[in-house]
Formats: C-alpha cells, sequence, structure tokens
C-alpha cells in the first residue's frame, strides 16, 4: 500500500490540508473540499465537487460531473477486520454521472448511485439507487424522481471512464 500523502490546497488566503493517496486516478478538474480524505485507487472524473470533511475509501469511482456534500462517508469495508496485517477485501461504490449527493450521507459497500440521481442530507444509502430518482431517510427510500431538464444532456453524453 502506498503512503498517503498531504497536498496543500490554497483558496482565498486561506490553506488546508487534504489527503489523496498517490494511486488516485483525476480525469480532469475537481475541486476538493478541506479535510478530506481520498483512500488509494479511487478514480474521480472531470467537474467533480467535494465537500469538506469527505472520507472517499478505496477503490470508490466516481464520474463526471458529481457533487458530494461535506461530511460524506464512503464505506467499501465490509463488516469489521480485527486483524492488522491481513488483506482486505473492499466492495467498491460507483457514482455515475450528475449525481448529487447531499451532506451527512452514508454510502455503504458495494452500492451505485445512478445517473442525475439526487440523495437527500444525512441520509444512509443500504442499496442500489436507479438513475434520475430522488432518495432520502435512514435507511434511504425511494422519494420522487429527478426533473430530466434539470442538466444539460450534453453531460450525460460524455465519455467517462471504463467500468
Amino acid at each position: 500500500m502506498n503512503p498517503i500523502f498531504y497536498r496543500e490546497i490554497s483558496n482565498a488566503n486561506k490553506s488546508w490540508f487534504s489527503q489523496t493517496d498517490p494511486t488516485v486516478d483525476f480525469k480532469g478538474t475537481a475541486f476538493i473540499g478541506r479535510d478530506v480524505t481520498i483512500e488509494e485507487h479511487c478514480r474521480i472524473g472531470d467537474s467533480v465537487s467535494i465537500g469538506h470533511h469527505t472520507c472517499i475509501r478505496a477503490n470508490t469511482i466516481i464520474e463526471d460531473y458529481v457533487f458530494i456534500g461535506s461530511h460524506v462517508i464512503f464505506e467499501t469495508i465490509q463488516g469489521i477486520n480485527w486483524q492488522r496485517n491481513k488483506d482486505i477485501e473492499r466492495e467498491p461504490i460507483i457514482i455515475k454521472k450528475a449525481a448529487r449527493i447531499m451532506s451527512g450521507t452514508i454510502l455503504l459497500p458495494g452500492i451505485t448511485i445512478g445517473v442525475n440521481s439526487l440523495i437527500g442530507s444525512g441520509s444512509m444509502i443500504t442499496r442500489n439507487v436507479p438513475n434520475g430518482e430522488i432518495w432520502y431517510g435512514h435507511p434511504a427510500k425511494k422519494r420522487g424522481l429527478v426533473d430530466p431538464t434539470d442538466i444539460p444532456i450534453e453531460m450525460l453524453k460524455k465519455e467517462t471512464f471504463d467500468i
């Protein structure tokens, strides 16, 4: 495992640190907030915004035009591992294009958030969210549909990572 390095990010005469593993693949530009941790082998698409104090665990895939609020937890480890030297099996989380995940959300291992979906604040996502749906709650449930005209169709046609 590669050590995590610290990258200083400056904005409006303020400096803060975020932790990003060297194996993280950034496809394009991304805003990364203060005290964000991105673990090894993650892939981050173009025009992604990640809010302050968010923790993105290993092997997570975030496609283009995704918004992630502050204090969001991506958990890719199933269960608790008490053995320090044992390899940990991780179930990747996949966030599709133009998805929006509001602050305080917890995503459990192996979850996929669909294209142009919206996850409400403080939600716990325990299963896959289909394209274009609004989910919130603890555990989250479908509460409605996203207006398909909310985002330009060109965003959805743009190529992203091969999964």
